[in-house]
């Protein structure tokens, strides 16, 4: 089942209020020819930057395997489980958290599990257990 966050569709929304509000500015009498042109550009410019950043938030991945985890989409990475010295849960803005993973030579703040207000997860606390679980049985002590 495909799941959309509110980040997603805020995405989708200020793509759609995007392009209405450039063909209105294109259809409308008042102003030039030329910023008719600039306003439609812009705002389709933006639209793909919006669908861009849509993209990569629903391609973003956190795997568990036996070697490790895997970091797929936007900024993918790999980490070994002998690597990771800890999992922990910390504060992301007012109402949020996300995951760091605190390793032998720095620490990273993983893309997902993630849980702020533009993007609830209800299955966060559940995502992080099995997290700690696999470092428990897989990774160093």
């Amino acid at each position: 089942m495909l799941s959309i966050s509110i980040a997603a569709l805020v995405c989708l929304g200020l793509v759609a209020i995007g392009m209405v509000l450039s063909l209105g500015g294109v259809l409308s009498v008042g102003g030039s020819q030329a910023h008719n042109i600039f306003t439609l550009a812009l705002n389709l410019f933006g639209g793909a930057i919006m669908v861009r950043i849509l993209v990569l938030h629903l391609n973003r991945q956190l795997v568990l395997t036996r070697d490790g985890i895997r970091i797929r989409g936007g900024k993918s990475a790999s980490i070994q489980w002998s690597e990771v010295r800890s999992v922990l849960v910390e504060k992301a803005g007012p109402n949020g958290r996300h995951v760091r993973f605190v390793l032998a030579d720095r620490s990273m703040i993983s893309p997902v599990p993630v849980n702020v207000w533009t993007m609830r997860d209800r299955e966060f606390d559940q995502k992080v257990l099995t997290i700690r679980e696999w470092h428990a049985h897989f990774g160093s002590p």
